[in-house]
C-alpha cells in the first residue's frame, strides 16, 4: 500500500477509506454544492490549485464530484470576495462563514 501511494495521489482516501465512501454517497444525493458564477470569475485558477482532492473547480459550473470533501478551500481562496464560488444547500446560496460556523458548532461541540 505504501509503495502504491508513491504512484497514486490519496490512494487510501479515494479507494479504501469508509468515510470517503460515505461522503461520496452524500455528494451524489446533492444536498450541498459549490456553484460558480462564470461572469465574475477572473480565471486565476487558485480554486483548482488549492483543492486537496484535485478537482478542477475553475472549469466547472457546479462541483458535483463524489471526491469533494466540502472543505471550502476553493471558496476561501477566491480573490473575488466570495462572488464567484458560492456554497449552496438545496439550491439556496449561503454565506461560507455561516456554513462553516454551523458545521463546527453543531457537529463538534457537545451542548
Amino acid at each position: 500500500m505504501l509503495l502504491l501511494s508513491l504512484f497514486f495521489d490519496r490512494l487510501f482516501c479515494r479507494y479504501l477509506c469508509p468515510m470517503g465512501a460515505f461522503l461520496g454517497i452524500l455528494n451524489k444525493i446533492g444536498l450541498y454544492r459549490i456553484i460558480m458564477e462564470k461572469s465574475s470569475c477572473i480565471n486565476c485558477k487558485k480554486c483548482s490549485n488549492i483543492c486537496p482532492v484535485k478537482i478542477d473547480v475553475a472549469n466547472i459550473e457546479k462541483v458535483t464530484s463524489s471526491e469533494c470533501i466540502n472543505c471550502m478551500e476553493c471558496i476561501t481562496i477566491c480573490p473575488t470576495n466570495k462572488k464567484t464560488l458560492k456554497p449552496s444547500i438545496l439550491n439556496k446560496n449561503f454565506n461560507p462563514y455561516y456554513i462553516s460556523h454551523f458545521w463546527s458548532f453543531n457537529l463538534f461541540w457537545d451542548n
